[in-house]
């Protein structure tokens, strides 16, 4: 796994009839080796090689794989829900991301990220991940396990917000 850990679920929670069921706090993520590709290229090529642009949105998802590790891509993805109203989430590069300092650190902090299950259940659920586009023809960028999975019910909302880094999220 990486020792890069570029984005933080700052608070992730689940909530069921207007009550918290769980809540986490601080998750870090694996950086996906195609997410540091994407990164790069859209840092130093500018978008000169296909997909590098900085794109208008990023995508979040949920899936269940086992575990997440450096080297997967979207083959490896599984279990991300189908039905029941699942969209994989956007924020928006042009007005849902700030930048900001806080206790000295720089960070890129993300508008509040809802998924809501309508209809059917999804789950198990153990992860969350990040792409630049909306299908499976992007840069699997990075994905925060959770510390244990869990089903989202019809009527259940799963909220979270994220920030971006670099200093504050290095872990050795």
């Amino acid at each position: 796994m990486s020792n890069i850990h570029l984005l933080r679920v700052d608070w992730i929670n689940q909530i069921r009839d207007g009550e918290i069921l769980w809540e986490e706090k601080n998750l870090y993520n694996v950086l996906h080796k195609r997410g540091e590709e994407f990164m790069l290229r859209a840092l130093f090529t500018a978008g000169n090689a296909p997909n590098a642009l900085i794109p208008d949105d990023y995508f979040f998802g949920l899936d269940n794989r086992t575990s997440v590790d450096a080297d997967d891509d979207f083959i490896n993805v599984l279990g991300e829900p189908t039905t029941g109203g699942y969209l994989r989430q956007t924020v928006s590069s042009l007005g849902e991301i700030s930048v900001a300092e806080e206790a000295g650190v720089i960070r890129a902090i993300t508008s509040i990220i809802t998924f809501r299950a309508s209809g059917e259940t999804w789950g198990p659920v153990k992860n969350l991940f990040m792409t630049d586009r909306g299908d499976s023809n992007g840069f699997l960028i990075a994905s925060v396990p959770a510390t244990a999975a869990f089903t989202v019910i019809d009527g259940d909302s799963v909220t979270m917000r994220m920030s971006i880094g670099l200093t504050a999220c290095a872990i050795s």
